[in-house]
């Protein structure tokens, strides 16, 4: 999570023991308070879209897939 840029390192109390923050960059952080927004005031719409059929985005994306010619 701290390579993705969602957490940062800040001094814990033991020298030791590293301790993280929640520290996203803007466009990003905007972005998770949306998630949690919709996550918080439509739940079920949210979990239901994370486990649908991805069948037509999967095809969108391979639509740029490069190819080998054989």
């Amino acid at each position: 999570m701290r390579a993705t840029g969602l957490l940062g390192l800040q001094a814990g109390q033991d020298e030791h023991e590293p301790a993280y923050c929640y520290a996203p960059p803007a466009g990003l952080a905007r972005v998770i308070d949306d998630l949690a927004d919709a996550y918080r005031n439509r739940k079920t719409r949210v979990v239901s879209l994370i486990f649908e059929d991805s069948s037509d985005a999967q095809a969108f994306a391979d639509a740029f897939r490069i190819r080998r010619r054989d």
